[in-house]
């Protein structure tokens, strides 16, 4: 039998866990899964995009509107324009592209100025996952954001973290770029959500709280005889080695 000090620290521990548990289930689905009503990304949505076949451009031209038209992005990597050549598009930032096709209509007119604007992406995929009701990859679209593509994977879980998305990036490198947002501030417009770019994902973490409910299921709940109906008001002991056969030791107060 153990000591009665040895009892009360662990109704201490029992008491702390129980608190994290009950504050868990005291969060409202609805609290969570606001959405602000006006989204405020940190930046457009083209921004260092980099083109791929398949997508769909605008291009624009200030005080020249003949010369406007929409171009797909041919497999070969290259685009077809009038007065000017082909021009591979592939692997160019849009701004790149600007750039490149500025020079190029100089030639024939004075002073151009172009804006290029995705209008759709080629078949490219944002995952979603972690502490969300329905994980899975879902399609970009122009401008769409972080907190946009949580609520096309249904929502959050009551166990997710706002407040540490993680936006796992392809940087060109081996090792990812991560992007860290907080959810509580972009839902109440304190925060500037972020456009998503291709192949992104956005993963929503555990709580701690969540944590610790995990922690009272796999070393505490599991540990005790499931046909004793008890709640909180009992001490037995952790140390005892189950694998003796020992049962644990119940103690009331």
């Amino acid at each position: 039998m153990k000591t009665g000090r040895h009892a009360y620290k662990v109704k201490v521990i029992f008491l702390i866990l129980f608190t994290f548990t009950a504050c868990t289930h005291n969060k409202k689905v609805s609290e969570l899964n606001t959405i602000p009503s006006t989204p405020q990304p940190s930046s457009t949505a083209e921004d260092d995009y980099v083109l791929h076949a398949g997508d769909k451009l605008e291009i624009k031209f200030y005080n020249v509107p003949e010369l406007d038209e929409e171009v797909n992005i041919r497999p070969d990597g290259k685009i077809s324009l009038q007065l000017i050549d082909d021009v591979k598009a592939v692997g160019l930032t849009t701004s790149e592209l600007d750039k490149i096709l500025t020079q190029k209509y100089a030639k024939n007119i004075k002073e151009p100025e172009i804006t290029i604007i995705v209008r759709t992406f080629s078949t490219q995929n944002v995952y979603i996952g972690g502490e969300v009701n329905s994980p899975q990859l879902i399609k970009l679209h122009e401008n769409l954001t972080a907190l946009q593509a949580i609520y096309m994977a249904e929502g959050f879980k009551e166990t997710g973290g706002l407040s540490n998305v993680l936006i796992l990036r392809n940087s060109g490198s081996q090792k990812p770029e991560i992007v860290k947002i907080d959810m509580k501030r972009v839902m109440k417009n304190k925060e500037k959500d972020v456009y998503l770019k291709p192949y992104d994902i956005v993963y929503v973490p555990k709580t701690p709280i969540a944590k610790a409910d995990k922690f009272v299921d796999q070393y505490i709940n599991q540990i005790i005889p499931r046909n004793i109906g008890v709640g909180f008001g009992f001490v037995y002991d952790l140390n005892r080695p189950e694998a003796e056969g020992a049962r644990p030791i119940i103690e009331t107060p």
